[in-house]
């Protein structure tokens, strides 16, 4: 039996369904958390990044003595991840806003360049040439609307990890169910 077998095999234990439920109510609970206050979600999610980086950078400063080697670059990611780790905590939707920002003007950007590359390519490439008009405007507007509304840019990221997470749990506990009912010992 391959060890790939073996791991299967336990996954899909009938005495694991349990585990599976559990799995899949906490993640459709979470997706739909996500789903009805995208905006409370995302602060939360934002704390738990900023927590994250703190412990990671404490991690990477006190495992920095190990590493002679690497020790400066050590230290000096442990620090930057401490103070991203602090502002992050300080100012959630600040980071969340400044990270939508940096989405935006590379939407920008990225449309900027699919609008130029359409106006240098020649009139036998007109469907890439459309394609490329295409995305260019798409990228401008999505850029654009982030910029002017970045609340709203955080609602949809929200909304997107909410129904991944809704759909996943929803998969997750038909998973469960089907496993109670076979009787498949762990091996």
């Amino acid at each position: 039996m391959s060890n790939k077998t073996i791991i299967l095999g336990n996954f899909f234990s009938s005495k694991l369904w349990g585990v599976l439920l559990v799995r899949g109510i906490i993640s459709a609970l979470i997706g739909l958390i996500f789903i009805i206050d995208p905006i409370s979600a995302m602060f939360i999610l934002a704390l738990f990044l900023g927590v994250f980086l703190l412990l990671n950078g404490i991690l990477v400063l006190v495992n920095s003595s190990k590493a002679p080697a690497n020790r400066g670059v050590m230290i000096t990611y442990g620090v930057v991840s401490l103070i991203a780790g602090a502002l992050v905590m300080l100012q959630p939707f600040i980071a969340q806003v400044f990270f939508l920002i940096l989405i935006a003007i590379w939407a920008i950007f990225t449309g900027v360049e699919q609008l130029m590359l359409a106006a240098r390519a020649p009139r036998t490439a007109m469907p890439a040439k459309s394609l490329a008009v295409a995305a260019g405007v798409i990228s401008l507007f999505l850029g654009l609307l982030l910029l002017l509304k970045p609340s709203m840019g955080i609602t949809m990221i929200a909304w997107v990890i909410g129904i991944y997470l809704l759909i996943y749990g929803l998969f997750t506990i038909l998973v469960s169910v089907f496993l109670r009912k076979i009787k498949m010992p762990l091996q």
